[in-house]
């Protein structure tokens, strides 16, 4: 009987230790700047907005309606 041996790839895997954090406006508006939002969702439903900066920071923001001027862009 001819015995088979199995090799395993080891992987390493980086971990990031996430501290949840409630935040005032003034203490997130000063989080974010300077930084990039690299991901951005909207969940309709629940009424919530979801912003991934590239400093892997998560935030979750719900809320009722939200306002915003768009600049018009010159082509």
């Amino acid at each position: 009987m001819e015995q088979v041996s199995q090799v395993r790839e080891v992987t390493t895997r980086a971990s990031y230790q996430h501290v949840r954090k409630i935040m005032d406006i003034i203490e997130l508006c000063e989080h974010m700047v300077g930084k990039t939002i690299v991901v951005a969702e909207a969940h309709y439903s629940d009424s919530v907005l979801i912003i991934e900066l590239d400093d892997d920071t998560y935030i979750e923001i719900a809320c009722d309606s939200i306002n915003s001027e768009v600049p018009a862009l010159d082509d």
